[in-house]
C-alpha cells in the first residue's frame, strides 16, 4: 500500500508535469530539505530510563521560516511526516503566508505517560533540535497529541536554551505565555468559512437544509460542529475514536460535544444511534468531513459514499486512490486540506506576527482576517479551476506550486 509520502509525491509531480515544470525543480520540490532524526533518553516516573525516538522535517523555506506541527503518536513513521512538511508548504504557499514547510513527531503514546513524563520528554525534544529551530528558522505548531500545555513546554525549553524569552518559535501557545485568542477554533471555523462558501456558490442549495457528516470530534471537528450548527446546518452523525452517534433528523450538537467532555467517550450517550466509524463514512448526506486522520477514505470504501462533498477537515483524509477515483467519477466534489484546514496555518501566522510585534489581536480582528485570508485562498483556487475544468485539489495545488517555484527561481541556488 502506497505511503502518504508516496501519495503527496505522486500529487505534485503530476500537477508539476502538467504545469510544464522542469524535472529540475520537481527533484527539488519532491525532496524534504533536511531531515532529522534524534534518539532520546528519558528518566521516568519509576527511576528507570527509556529512549524514545523523534523527527523534524523541513520541505523548503524559499517563502520564509518552516512552519508545521509537532505530534506524539506511537504510529507516525519518518515518511508520514516528510509527507505532511510538503503538505504544510502547499498550505502556507496558498494562503500567502510567508513561509515554509515543516513538521516534527515524537514516537511516543501519550496516553501510556504521566504529565511528568510527557513534560521531560517534550523538553528532551526540543534541546535536541534546539539548533534548526526558531523564530526565523522553524516554527512549530501543536499536531496530533499535542495542544496548549505542549507548546507552553516549547517557549519555556527553547527559551531557557537560548538565554532569551522567545513566545514566537512556537503557536497555538495558552494565551497566558504569548498565545492568540481563537487559537483552538480557528481550524473548525476555517471549514466552516469554506463550506458555507461552496454553498454560497451553488445557486440549488441552502445550508439550512443541508445534512453534514463529521467524522472526529477532537478541537477540529468539535469546533467545526459548534460553528456550522450556529450557520443553521443539520449535523446527523459525528465519532470519536471509539464509536459514533447518528440521528437522520439531527443531532443536539452541544449536547453531544458536552456529553463528551463529560464522559470522555460518546461510548453511551443515548439520544442518538451508535455507529461505526466505517459505516458513518457511507451515510447519504450533502458533505462529509473528516477531521480525525489521514486515508480514512480509501479504494476500499470510496464506491460507498453517499455524499455530494468532501471537506478535508483533517490532513490527506482521502488516500490518492480515492482521489483519483472521485475525480475520474466526478459525482463528488472534494475540497482539499490545504486550503480546507489551513485556518490553524493561518492563525498560527498571526500569533506569530503578534508576538514579534508585541501587540495583541482581539477576537474580532482574528475572526474577520482569518475569514478574508482562507476566503481569498478559495477564491484563487476556484478560478483556477473554472479557468482550466480541473478540480479544486489540482486547481490548489496548481496555485501552491506556482507560488513556491516563483519564490525558488527568484532565490535561485546557492551556492
Amino acid at each position: 500500500m502506497p505511503t502518504l509520502l508516496d501519495q503527496v509525491t505522486d500529487q505534485l509531480v503530476t500537477t508539476a508535469k502538467i504545469m510544464g515544470v522542469s524535472e529540475d525543480y520537481i527533484r527539488i520540490l519532491s525532496k524534504p530539505a533536511r531531515t532529522v532524526i534524534v534518539n532520546m533518553p528519558v528518566r521516568m516516573d519509576d527511576g528507570t530510563l527509556r529512549m524514545f525516538k523523534g523527527y523534524k522535517v523541513l520541505h523548503q523555506n524559499s517563502m520564509g521560516p518552516g512552519r508545521g506541527g509537532l505530534r506524539m503518536d506511537p504510529n507516525s513513521t519518518i515518511q508520514c511526516i516528510q509527507a505532511l512538511s510538503m503538505i504544510n508548504s502547499w498550505s502556507s504557499a496558498l494562503s500567502g503566508i510567508p513561509m515554509g514547510g515543516s513538521h516534527g513527531a515524537i514516537i511516543a503514546d501519550r496516553y501510556l505517560l504521566s504529565d511528568s513524563e510527557r513534560e521531560r520528554l517534550i523538553r528532551r525534544y526540543i534541546s535536541s533540535i534546539i539548533n534548526i529551530i526558531g523564530p526565523e528558522r522553524d516554527i512549530i505548531s501543536p499536531d496530533l497529541g499535542t495542544g496548549q500545555r505542549t507548546m507552553a513546554w516549547v517557549f519555556d525549553t527553547y527559551s531557557m536554551g537560548v538565554g532569551r524569552t522567545t513566545p514566537s518559535v512556537c503557536t497555538g501557545k495558552p494565551i497566558e505565555t504569548g498565545g492568540i485568542v481563537g487559537n483552538e477554533q480557528a481550524i473548525g471555523w476555517g471549514i466552516a468559512d469554506v463550506l458555507r462558501e461552496v454553498v454560497r456558490r451553488d445557486p440549488e442549495k441552502d445550508l439550512r437544509d443541508d445534512s453534514v457528516v463529521i467524522q472526529g470530534i477532537g478541537h477540529v471537528g468539535k469546533n467545526f460542529a459548534r460553528t456550522i450548527n450556529q450557520f443553521g446546518a443539520k449535523i446527523i452523525a459525528i465519532s470519536d475514536s471509539k464509536t459514533g452517534v447518528y440521528n437522520p433528523n439531527g443531532l443536539d450538537i452541544n449536547d453531544v460535544i458536552h456529553f463528551k467532555e463529560t464522559h470522555g467517550s460518546l461510548v453511551g450517550y443515548e439520544r442518538a444511534d451508535a455507529i461505526t466509524n466505517e459505516e458513518m463514512l457511507t451515510l447519504p448526506c450533502y458533505a462529509l468531513v473528516p477531521c480525525a486522520r489521514e486515508s480514512q477514505i480509501r479504494g476500499l470504501n470510496v464506491d460507498k459514499l453517499q455524499c455530494e462533498l468532501i471537506i478535508e477537515g483533517a490532513h490527506s483524509p482521502v488516500t490518492y486512490k480515492a482521489d483519483r477515483i472521485l475525480e475520474e467519477r466526478g459525482d463528488i466534489t472534494v475540497i482539499p486540506d490545504i486550503v480546507a484546514n489551513s485556518g490553524g496555518a493561518i492563525i498560527g501566522y498571526f500569533e506569530w506576527v503578534q508576538d514579534i510585534s508585541q501587540l495583541r489581536w482581539t477576537a474580532s480582528r482574528v475572526s474577520k482576517e482569518l475569514e478574508r485570508v482562507i476566503l481569498n485562498a478559495f477564491d484563487e483556487i476556484y478560478r483556477m479551476k473554472e479557468k482550466n475544468a480541473i478540480s479544486y485539489r489540482r486547481a490548489a495545488l496548481m496555485v501552491a506550486i506556482s507560488k513556491v517555484l516563483k519564490a525558488k527561481t527568484l532565490r535561485g541556488l546557492y551556492p
